[in-house]
């Protein structure tokens, strides 16, 4: 439901070299927006300003059926529905009236920060017309993540042609399948995956000639 879960203040907790996720909720109750951005001030506090902070908004999908054999206290909710799937960077966005737009916000802490409590402003414009300023608090830490963090699991990616006709709006061998595949492997490259195991029986097209293969 609109207004529940909110925070009773917005102060989070984040370690040195480390990424910080945050959801903000925007919802227009009176009337709609439609030139709407979302720019995210620099945090500013005991060291350098941490200006790494990086505002996108999500784009819902329709969702048609639920993960089979799945028990129902741990679905978000119940499908056919809309779903949290995309996120983008491209603002202006439309915010409807009545409905929740969701903007998810991430801060990059560099190794070498100072720790300590940092602040910033989330600013909310019309076009170049001021909104709102919401302010927030980083906490960080003197703890630090090891770098490089590895992507210890597995990934498989269905590149049928009706799969990326579907989700992609692609076929394979076209300049959209091209970059999709770019998109994958930088994705993956980010976060350390060295290797990209394939089935080399699976590639291969075997011929009769001759009573032999």
């Amino acid at each position: 439901p609109a207004g529940a879960h909110r925070l009773p203040e917005a102060r989070f907790d984040a370690a040195r070299n480390s990424h910080l996720s945050i959801q903000l909720a925007l919802r227009a109750e009176n009337q709609a927006v439609g030139d709407l951005y979302v720019d995210a001030l620099p945090l500013k506090g005991p060291g350098y300003p941490i200006e790494s902070v990086r505002a996108r908004w999500v784009e819902y999908v329709v969702v048609t059926s639920n993960t089979e054999k799945t028990p129902p206290d741990e679905l978000v909710r119940q499908a056919p529905a809309l779903f949290p799937d995309a996120v983008f960077d491209r603002f202006p966005i439309m915010a409807p009236k009545g409905e929740t737009r969701s903007i998810w916000l991430t801060v990059r802490v560099p190794g070498n920060q100072e720790p300590g409590e940092y602040k910033g402003l989330i600013r909310l414009r019309e076009g170049f017309e001021p909104i709102a300023l919401i302010p927030y608090t980083v906490r960080v830490r003197r703890a630090s993540v090891p770098s490089p963090v590895g992507l210890n699991i597995t990934n498989y990616f269905n590149r049928s042609d009706r799969h990326l006709q579907q989700f992609y709006g692609c076929t394979h061998g076209t300049d959209a399948w091209w970059q999709l595949i770019g998109n994958m492997a930088r994705f993956m490259a980010g976060y350390y995956q060295t290797s990209i195991p394939a089935s080399p029986v699976r590639r291969v097209k075997t011929t009769a000639v001759g009573g032999a293969i």
